[in-house]
């Protein structure tokens, strides 16, 4: 069995509450009730910058390059499907 590597873990943690500010930041942006102003920026900021969690927990040494495609891709299905919902 391969040796367990604590920080991996450790950023996982981390990608773990990116994702509940990712979640909660987002009623703050795009709800019926959605801040303006200054809270709206930092909301939309943490919610940005969070983002990069979904990725983290796909970083293991056992990824092959198949799965970067299969991610990219995924990730431009995305990105095309949101951008035609906000236009």
């Amino acid at each position: 069995m391969p040796q367990k590597i604590y920080w991996i873990d450790n950023l996982r943690a981390v990608a773990c509450l990116m994702v509940i500010v990712i979640h909660t930041t987002t009623w703050y942006i795009t709800g019926p009730m959605a801040v303006t102003g200054t809270s709206s920026d930092v909301a939309n900021l943490l919610n940005s910058a969070s983002r990069v969690c979904v990725p983290l927990f796909f970083g293991e040494r056992s990824a092959q390059p198949r799965h970067m495609i299969r991610l990219v891709l995924c990730l431009l299905f995305y990105s095309a499907v949101s951008l035609a919902y906000i236009t």
